[in-house]
């Protein structure tokens, strides 16, 4: 970065430049050009063109980065994502009487819903190693009855309270 009492001659076409191949980030053209991105503000901000051209692309690129955002969001609905589901209702779903009348703290609820979907997840994953050590028949009554001889007898427990 320059230092303090360096004077910098940024000429309105190394402005243009960078900031075409930074794409209007700021702080990116400021390392390009070797300067504060305050003082890359300054000079650009006294170029009218410049200045324009900066906020068309941070304008675009945010538009970009949206879409990309969205992108995203819905790969995450196909997949069954309750926690982008609850959100995805709660940001956009007024129309249908979702969050009709409070904005709920979407932090704390997004916390809630991904201990939730983990606990979910815990539970499939019992169900799944259960199913696979009692294969049942079509009326369970296999299962059950297998179940029933493999718990433990509690009337012959040599627990002292119980006795």
């Amino acid at each position: 970065m320059a230092t303090s009492g360096v004077f910098l001659d940024l000429s309105k076409d190394t402005l243009i430049s960078s900031l075409k191949k930074n794409k209007g980030i700021v702080i990116d053209c400021a390392r390009d050009l070797n300067c504060t991105r305050w003082t890359f503000l300054k000079y650009v901000r006294a170029e009218p063109e410049a200045l324009e051209l900066m906020n068309a692309l941070r304008s675009g690129y945010d538009e970009i980065v949206l879409d990309m955002a969205e992108d995203n969001v819905v790969k995450l609905l196909e997949q069954c994502d309750s926690t982008t589901t609850f959100y995805t209702l709660n940001m956009r779903g007024d129309k249908r009487g979702w969050n009709k009348d409070k904005k709920p703290d979407t932090t704390q609820e997004l916390n809630r819903m991904i201990v939730l979907e983990k606990e979910n997840a815990d539970l499939q994953a019992k169900i799944a190693e259960l199913q696979a050590k009692l294969p049942l028949d079509h009326s369970g009554s296999q299962a059950a009855s297998k179940l029933l001889q493999e718990a433990p007898d509690k009337s012959q427990s040599n627990d002292p309270v119980q006795s």
